[in-house]
């Protein structure tokens, strides 16, 4: 097994899960739905004051039918899916975050 640490941007995350170069396998994840709006506020607020957050494990596999390498996601469904959600607009912070709230990300 070798084992890779990189770095990589938000927005590169989002660009690689939009172009399907890193698959969340349902098969083993929970649901996308399990934190409530709180949770997922509260994450955001997170990254926003740059504060340290757990890391984001993918597993980098090869296709056989595209003939491309791609990436499965292993840990962070929760955290991915919400920064994925917050970039889409798809949900304004809470009170939870006290400097932040009301913000979409556009």
């Amino acid at each position: 097994m070798n084992l890779n640490i990189g770095q990589i941007t938000l927005i590169d995350l989002i660009g690689m899960l939009e172009r399907k170069e890193v698959i969340i396998n349902r098969n083993y994840q929970r649901g996308s739905d399990i934190w409530p709006a709180t949770a997922r506020s509260y994450f955001i607020d997170t990254i926003l004051q740059d504060f340290p957050f757990p890391k984001i494990y993918l597993y980098q596999a090869f296709s056989k039918e595209t003939n491309k390498p791609y990436k499965e996601l292993v840990d962070g469904q929760q955290r991915v899916t919400t920064i994925q959600d917050f970039y889409h607009n798809k949900f304004a912070l809470s009170n939870t975050s006290k400097k932040f709230k009301g913000l979409r990300f556009r």
